[in-house]
């Protein structure tokens, strides 16, 4: 399901196990249309159990999740990876709301990771892997085989980060690990 969001705090956080945030600013270039172009394409693929969801204005938008979810605090230069995917678990208004929530978090640079057409294949592996309830379950689950037949695909283009407030596990590292032993 897709959702243009005028403010972070008006995010449904209900019906739903994903969000995926567009995180984006306001200059265009080819990659921010194509993110544009399959909006609606990665809404309807990623299925009824996850919302994707981008800002009206899209720099206030993205610095609201940006801040919310720790990222600006994290990495001064975060804006230098935009535009970018940030997928999680729990909404901003959790967030801010409960404060001992630590939310999972996938952050994905899209400037880094992508040429001209390559996105659309991201997003197709994005919508795959969260529409089908065993991708879902094995990255919540942490079972190395599971995360490594479901996910391995995305080590190239992002950081896993459980949480970054206490202890975390990285995934991203578990993935390198196993493909190494295969």
């Amino acid at each position: 399901m897709g959702y243009l969001a005028t403010d972070i705090g008006r995010i449904p956080s209900e019906g739903f196990d994903w969000f995926i945030y567009l995180i984006m600013d306001d200059w265009k270039n080819e990659i921010s249309k194509e993110i544009e172009d399959n909006f609606n394409i990665l809404a309807k693929e990623v299925g009824p159990k996850a919302l994707v969801v981008k800002g009206i204005d899209p720099k206030y938008f993205t610095a609201g999740i940006l801040e919310t979810y720790g990222m600006m605090e994290k990495n001064k230069n975060i804006w230098n990876t935009v535009p970018a995917l940030l997928i999680s678990d729990t909404t901003p208004k959790i967030l801010q709301e409960q404060k001992d929530v630590i939310p999972k978090i996938i952050y994905i640079s899209l400037l880094k990771q992508c040429t001209p057409g390559t996105l659309t294949n991201i997003l197709r592996q994005i919508s795959r892997s969260l529409s089908d309830n065993t991708g879902v379950e094995a990255l919540q689950s942490l079972d190395r085989s599971r995360i490594l037949e479901k996910w391995g695909w995305i080590t190239k283009y992002l950081d896993i980060k459980p949480n970054f407030f206490g202890f975390g596990i990285d995934l991203d590292e578990i993935i390198d690990s196993l493909m190494r032993i295969k």
